[in-house]
């Protein structure tokens, strides 16, 4: 079942306090591509439409250093309308990416045995994770490869992706995938690498993506293109109260 969402008003430019009338200039508010609806305006369909008032954020750091999920948008697979007014000064973040590096070669049915890698996670703050595995005898399989590499980041505190560990198997291809998401967050591969992990004997360096609204104090609008075209995420940085109105896509 769908929902309809209607914008009707006016932005009204000079006249007495705002108010039209007189000099002023008037524009009026409405969602682009809306048909004719109820009351004079217009509506568009959506899967679902969610207020939310009074939602709390608070990251710490200066704006920009760190993200949440913008509340209300977990079970939104795209966003193709929002509406967020702050108590304060925010930034958004729209599709933040995953930084991660795939092999262009299949790791060996006989392992990597010998040789030592390199690699380095960095969050989405900046802090830099590095590892070095040594492989050997005892990485023999291409499950252990993958087992030894993230041993490495496991006894360095590194968390885990929310889809699974930081090295798998994709395929026949050992790929490593960043914990963090965002354009400060990168995974890098040091150069000399055993040529059997299939991830290349030179540096390489893949960095996260977003992007982020300037700072804003009040109130942000805005109307998406339809999915698959659509965010299919949000974070916020700040500390203020928002009142929120999500519409979008809810299924696959």
């Amino acid at each position: 079942m769908s929902t309809n969402l209607s914008l009707r008003g006016q932005l009204a430019i000079g006249g007495t306090c705002g108010c039209s009338g007189g000099d002023s200039t008037v524009r009026e508010l409405k969602l682009g591509g809306a048909s004719c609806g109820c009351c004079g305006g217009g509506s568009l369909s959506y899967d679902a439409v969610i207020p939310g008032d009074g939602l709390v954020v608070s990251t710490p750091g200066l704006i920009g250093q760190n993200f949440v999920d913008l509340p209300l948008l977990d079970s939104f697979t795209a966003i193709e309308f929002l509406r967020v007014e702050a108590s304060a000064k925010v930034r958004l973040r729209f599709n933040p990416t995953r930084p991660q590096i795939v092999g262009t070669v299949a790791l060996p049915v006989g392992g990597v045995t010998a040789g030592a890698a390199t690699i380095t996670a960095t969050r989405s703050d900046g802090a830099t994770i590095p590892v070095t595995v040594v492989f050997s005898g005892a990485t023999n399989t291409p499950a252990l490869v993958v087992s030894a590499i993230n041993a490495a980041f496991g006894a360095a505190g590194a968390p885990q992706p929310p889809d699974g560990p930081i090295a798998r198997l994709s395929g026949s291809f050992l790929a490593l995938v960043n914990p963090a998401i965002g354009p400060q967050a990168s995974i890098a591969l040091a150069a000399g690498a055993p040529v059997d992990l299939g991830l290349g004997v030179v540096a390489v360096l893949v960095e996260g993506t977003s992007s982020d609204t300037p700072d804003f104090e009040g109130l942000y609008l805005s109307q998406f293109p339809r999915s698959p075209n659509a965010p299919t995420k949000v974070q916020v940085s700040g500390v203020a109260t928002l009142d929120i109105v999500v519409a979008g896509r809810v299924t696959a």
